[in-house]
């Protein structure tokens, strides 16, 4: 591959994409906290090579698709010919686009697989079964581990566990250019969702959790919005510390309240109590401001529907206007 190609263009080695982070320091002590990362799943991958002594994209297709019947899944490759698959999109700011090129050597275990709803119901099906991995085995998966201070993950083997009216959800997202799945696994009632959107503007998180509210006949019902002032609005602007890479930017913008991590896009925020708000393309995720007895904002908690909170310790007053 040419030097020259932009680095998403580029394909790698499974050593080359182990190059990129083994030298990096890491953020916490093991058992301290928990975040889902990327690397981890492609040393997964790296491991199942070395013990099987297969490819990983070969030992997916034997050991699973094939033993299914899994006929419309597939390591994915922009070179290879797939009936019927799908274009990407991804959300302009004015407008949709084609996704962007994406070597899928580089997302490699934590991401390279296409697949149908059709098929991913085969799989479901298959984890009440003993077809892939002793029953035992399986349960650990969706045992959500802990951390050393004795705190949940809310988090198993590759699985993100929640509940919602007594019932429990077994549930896990993804993206890719141009593409965004969930899938949602409620055991005891044996029902199975799952969404695959081919435009990364719409988020199929939100969709799959309210269809499987439905299905088990509980309704979920939206929080309803309220106005609030501006000076109230402008007192949650600032700058709040994720990590020690990364800080959270609470902006105001014609009486709207946007959030910002990093460099990705903002998003808007609505008011649903006087110190909390939810994300306008997901009421599911909130932040809830910490406020003292003398009226200042000291900290911003994130919450989504399962997983423990990011608490952000707010340390600028001001930010610079998103744009």
């Amino acid at each position: 591959m040419p030097d020259w190609l932009p680095l998403w263009r580029k394909d790698f080695t499974v050593q080359e994409l182990i190059d990129f982070f083994k030298s990096q320091p890491m953020q916490f002590a093991p058992g301290e906290r928990w975040a889902y990362n990327n690397s981890g799943y492609v040393l997964l991958g790296a491991i199942i090579e070395e013990v099987s002594g297969q490819p990983y994209e070969q030992f997916i297709q034997q050991n699973i698709f094939d033993r299914l019947g899994m006929t419309h899944s597939y390591y994915d490759s922009p070179l290879r010919v797939i009936p019927g698959r799908v274009s990407g999109y991804d959300k302009g700011t004015e407008d949709y686009t084609n996704a962007d090129y994406l070597g899928l050597t580089q997302p490699y275990a934590a991401g390279a697989l296409a697949s149908t709803v059709d098929d991913l119901a085969i799989w479901d099906t298959a984890l009440y079964t003993d077809q892939l991995l002793t029953l035992e085995t399986l349960q650990q998966a969706f045992v959500p581990q802990q951390l050393t201070d004795g705190s949940s993950t809310a988090y198993g083997f590759g699985w993100a566990i929640s509940e919602y009216a007594e019932h429990v959800l077994v549930e896990h997202g993804g993206g890719i250019n141009g593409f965004r799945t969930y899938a949602i696994r409620m055991p005891s009632d044996h029902a199975f969702i799952a969404v695959l959107s081919n435009n990364t503007g719409a988020d199929p998180g939100h969709l799959a959790f309210k269809i499987a509210a439905l299905v088990i006949g509980q309704p979920y019902q939206e929080p309803s919005a309220i106005e609030l002032s501006p000076d109230v609005l402008a007192r949650y602007e600032g700058a709040y510390e994720i990590n020690a890479l990364e800080n959270r930017r609470i902006t105001c913008r014609n009486n709207r309240l946007y959030s910002q991590r990093g460099d990705s896009e903002p998003l808007e925020l609505v008011a649903f109590s006087t110190n909390e708000v939810y994300f306008k393309p997901n009421p599911l995720i909130r932040i809830r401001f910490s406020i003292d007895e003398n009226g200042v904002v000291t900290s911003a908690e994130l919450r989504g529907r399962f997983g423990p909170p990011e608490i952000c310790e707010k340390f600028c007053e001001t930010v610079p206007a998103t744009t």
